[in-house]
């Protein structure tokens, strides 16, 4: 059956290490596909990846649109479970975490069937199975672990592999660090984080066994009657009455202060006025002074160049240099005139 790669669903898978998905490609690439995955159909128009997603990772990764595949219908979670577990283990073993993550699915399956056994009138649901033993130890068995006992120490190592540093728990999922050795790090790890929250609570309980007694004397010194002694020097009196001279004295300083401290900004602003005034009446006899001066400067020169008003009507007897130069300068006084008149007006 042909289906488009997009309404394959890959679910919570048990494998996590896929190996070399480039030479699985590279072999397609060359051989085509020869054993198709295998999936369920769903009731939306999907289908949920049974086995083969290795394969799938690789003809999403040379592109292809739809693929090749097998469909199964009706499976029960249990013979999807095995499905799963047989279709890996033949080509490579489950690392130790892996294998826990598989356990760890088959005593659900295993527990729902304890519970079908109750209720068929069978005792202990969820410990007894029909080959006899408890849960625990079928999936153990069933899963190659060897006893519950060792099924137990291995989650628990799962569980708790952030207190093994990542070299110790690699070495332990590839079987190169026994599930012992690795358990009882852990278990000394954690025993040692148990025992400095120990210490820590036992730190905090003396800190507020220490709070509580502070606060408890704290509340007696409180409680305790004040009691005032008045005690005065043999020269009390004489004491006062120099300090009473004193701030006499300093009022009346300070008084005499504040009275300088007027008379001078009188004497200030009497200063700044005269000065004022001073530079006032000294422009103003400067604008008399230039007037009397301009007037003598007037004076003076219609004095020197009056009589000669007369070349005006002479000019067609100037040569033109002469003639240009004579209106040039005239021109200059009208409207050297002209501008006084209108200052003036």
């Amino acid at each position: 059956m042909l289906i488009d790669v997009e309404k394959i669903k890959v679910t919570d898978r048990i494998r996590k290490d896929f190996g070399n998905i480039q030479e699985l490609s590279d072999d397609i690439k060359a051989n085509g596909l020869i054993n198709p995955p295998v999936v369920t159909p769903e009731n939306d128009g999907t289908f949920t990846l049974l086995t083969g997603e290795r394969r799938l990772r690789a003809m999403r990764s040379l592109g292809y649109k739809q693929i090749e595949v097998r469909t199964w219908s009706s499976l029960s979670d249990e013979q999807k479970l095995n499905i799963e577990i047989s279709e890996n283990e033949v080509r490579k073993d489950f690392s130790k975490a892996e294998r826990i993550e598989y356990a760890r699915r088959l005593e659900k399956v295993e527990s729902l069937k304890a519970e079908e056994r109750m209720k068929c009138g069978k005792s202990d649901p969820v410990e007894n199975s029909p080959q006899g033993g408890k849960t625990r130890d079928i999936v153990a068995e069933k899963v190659g672990i060897g006893s519950s006992n060792t099924y137990r120490k291995e989650k628990y190592i799962v569980d708790n592999q952030s207190q093994l540093t990542p070299e110790d728990f690699a070495n332990w999922d590839e079987g190169k660090l026994s599930t012992n050795k690795a358990y009882q790090k852990i278990k000394s790890q954690l025993m040692e984080k148990d025992n400095q929250i120990a210490g820590y609570e036992l730190k905090l309980k003396k800190v507020d066994e220490l709070n509580a007694q502070i606060t408890e004397l704290k509340t007696e010194l409180n409680n305790r009657p004040k009691i005032e002694v008045e005690v005065k020097p043999d020269d009390y009196d004489k004491l006062v009455k120099l300090k009473q001279e004193n701030e006499k004295d300093n009022r009346r300083l300070r008084d005499e202060y504040n009275s300088k401290c007027e008379e001078l900004n009188e004497l200030k602003a009497q200063i700044k006025f005269e000065k004022e005034r001073s530079i006032q009446k000294q422009a103003q006899n400067k604008i008399i002074d230039d007037a009397i001066f301009f007037c003598g400067k007037i004076d003076l020169f219609i004095k020197d160049v009056g009589g000669l008003a007369y070349l005006g009507d002479k000019l067609e007897q100037l040569p033109d240099n002469e003639k240009k130069a004579y209106i040039k300068a005239v021109s200059i006084v009208k409207a050297w005139a002209d501008n006084i008149l209108t200052n003036i007006e």
